[in-house]
């Protein structure tokens, strides 16, 4: 079975959710207890007694799936700013990292391997 097959319940009725719609609703649902059991229902929000093993493990490698897609997204966005004359330091600050050198961390994280000069002008 297929991982959003799995979720589908999860949907509301006669929708098509897509993956961050099922992720989203078996993380809310399950994991916030609203105590509005009518708006649970009325948004298909599973109980945390509704979601089981196997639905945590199919929300998971859905889950992984996108961060894979996302961190190579992410690595191919910072290229292309570092490419187009952006700094570390602007990076960083416009990002919320604390340093040049974390946002810099951050691109290895994400198995970037490139390097760029420090941008300093010719003498």
């Amino acid at each position: 079975m297929r991982d959003v097959d799995q979720l589908a319940r999860f949907s509301l009725e006669g929708a098509r959710a897509d993956e961050w719609e099922l992720l989203n609703s078996l993380v809310h649902g399950a994991l916030t207890d609203t105590g509005d059991d009518e708006f649970r229902q009325t948004q298909r929000l599973p109980s945390a007694e509704e979601v089981n093993a196997a639905d945590a493990l199919a929300a998971l490698r859905l889950l992984v799936l996108h961060r894979k897609v996302l961190d190579a997204m992410e690595r191919s966005l910072i290229e292309t700013y570092m490419d187009r004359a952006g700094t570390w330091q602007t990076g960083a600050e416009a990002l919320d990292y604390p340093s040049s050198g974390a946002l810099r961390q951050r691109y290895r994280r994400l198995d970037g391997t490139r390097t760029w000069s420090a941008g300093r002008p010719p003498r």
